[in-house]
């Protein structure tokens, strides 16, 4: 009785942690959605396809500066916090910003000095040397809020982290770009917009620490620095989040390379509304992967393989529901951007397809990381990497965008399954359930009514309302289907926790409880 009660609060509570996740993580996601509409639609594939270039290149850097310290601030924050050495906390904190603090700077000057190469001969795209020069200015004040916003996490307020990564940075960036776009700013306007972001975000992020860890701007207080703890622990995860990072950009960047500008601006259309299907299964992992290292510890792999299949289950299961609607409705969803992004209606649907299957399938390989095999899944994004580059590099050239969408698509799905195979064979664990084909069935049943409503009840009725319609109707029918079909007691603790923070949320009342990690 004890274990099951345990086992039943350990699930509420990757519900209740996933919770913070989820709606932040959507509410950031829709905010930087937005933004790639009204840049879209104002500047053009072409010049758009030139930004999604240059924000990919900034990622990729931006994870060079970090040189993986926001997860060994993560890890050793947490323990130092947990010890209540607060000494500790502040020294490691401040050895990482100054870390990025020489990282960063250096990898800018390095984006600004290059910008007129890589935009003339690498990817052939003038206006890029510009957006490269407005991005290596941004790279510094990026990895430092980064580092703060993972500080955030490790020291268990996980909320902050939220506040500072998925409503300020985005929610600032869209109104400045609105408002410079209105007065006539341009391309300048937008990347003023994109600076003047993650300046604000930093900002907030600075206020927050102040709040949470105070030790830190007390010179008074002296830090003791681990330095050989957190370079060794994170330098290795450098490489292996690096190619993490060129696996979801590649179609980007090799779209620039072996295509043009405005390929990458068509076809960044689609990649920003599939990704949207993403964060659900991100949101999960975040506060799953604890629990399974906790889980394994303890040598509870029953209670693990269980709750590895109800987050799994979840996971596919609140992602269908998204994923439909963006296949059915490609073209009127791609609209919203302009008529021209409509061309990326068949990469929309390839790149649906895949999240999707990676919503039920990803958490195998975050199992096998926290079960202790790191070089593992190390060797499985090298294989990943290996596999996607020459996707790319084989269907790009004949097929386009097309070949971009089943190249990421292909690779991922490829990885997953190399992943659940190792999953099964090595840890004798499966995210299947007994009851998968009941969200498939539900699925089904929505999908033919959505069908059925677009080509009858909302036929001529414009994008807008033909998409709201439809998708209304899709979840209805779903959700119906689901209740009617039954839900296991274990999933009834998952939504429970999701309804309960829902409701808080819409009456005014806190998200979440006061105190460490909520």
């Amino acid at each position: 009785m004890e274990d099951r009660n345990g086992a039943h609060r350990e699930i509420t509570a990757v519900a209740k942690g996933a919770g913070i996740f989820f709606i932040g993580t959507l509410v950031g996601n829709g905010l930087r959605y937005v933004y790639q509409l009204v840049v879209a639609r104002s500047m053009g594939p072409g010049v758009y396809g030139g930004l999604l270039l240059g924000i990919a290149i900034l990622q990729v850097m931006q994870l060079v500066a970090d040189l993986g310290l926001s997860q060994g601030v993560v890890r050793y924050a947490a323990i130092f916090q947990g010890r209540g050495d607060r000494a500790r906390v502040k020294g490691i904190i401040v050895l990482a910003l100054r870390s990025v603090l020489v990282s960063a700077p250096v990898l800018g000057l390095l984006m600004f000095l290059g910008s007129s190469t890589l935009a003339g001969r690498v990817f052939r795209t003038p206006e890029l040397a510009l957006i490269l020069r407005f991005l290596a200015v941004v790279l510094p004040l990026y990895a430092l809020t980064m580092i703060l916003a993972f500080a955030f996490q490790g020291l268990q307020v996980i909320k902050y982290r939220v506040y500072v990564n998925q409503f300020v940075e985005p929610g600032s960036r869209l109104l400045l770009a609105v408002l410079f776009l209105a007065l006539g700013g341009g391309l300048t306007g937008v990347l003023s917009a994109y600076v003047l972001g993650v300046l604000l975000s930093l900002a907030a992020a600075v206020l927050l620490m102040r709040r949470v860890c105070p030790e830190i701007f007390r010179p008074a207080i002296a830090a003791v620095i681990e330095r050989k703890k957190l370079y060794s622990f994170s330098w290795p995860l450098l490489f292996s989040f690096l190619l993490g990072y060129l696996i979801v950009w590649n179609d980007t960047l090799f779209l620039g390379i072996l295509k043009s500008s405005r390929d990458v601006g068509v076809y960044g259309a689609a990649q920003r509304t599939a990704l949207l299907l993403t964060f659900i299964l991100g949101s999960f992992v975040a506060i799953f992967g604890p629990l399974v290292a906790d889980l394994f510890s303890r040598d509870k792999k029953e209670d693990l393989n269980r709750h590895f299949k109800t987050v799994a289950h979840w996971s596919f299961s609140l992602t269908l529901p998204l994923a439909v609607p963006a296949v059915v409705f490609a073209r009127p969803v791609l609209r919203l951007f302009g008529e021209p992004y409509t061309a990326a209606a068949g990469s929309l649907v390839i790149l649906a397809c895949g999240w999707t299957a990676h919503a039920l399938l990803g958490l195998c390989g975050n199992v096998i990381t926290m079960s202790g095999r790191s070089k593992l899944h190390l060797l499985n994004n090298v294989f990943l990497l290996a596999v996607n580059v020459a996707l790319h590099l084989l269907l790009i050239p004949r097929f386009g965008i097309l070949g971009a969408a089943a190249a990421t698509s292909g690779s991922v799905l490829l990885c997953d399954i190399l992943a659940l195979l190792e999953v099964r064979f090595l840890l004798r664990m499966s995210p299947f359930r007994s009851d998968l084909l009941k969200p498939l069935a539900a699925a089904g049943i929505g999908t033919a009514g959505c069908l059925l409503g677009r080509g009858s009840l909302f036929s001529g009725a414009g994008d807008l309302i033909e998409m709201a319609l439809g998708s209304g109707l899709f979840l209805f029918l779903y959700g119906g289907a689901t209740l009617l079909l039954g839900i296991r007691d274990e999933d009834r603790a998952v939504l429970g926790k999701i309804l309960i923070r829902l409701k808080r949320i819409k009456t005014g009342g806190p998200a979440c409880a006061s105190g460490p990690g909520k």
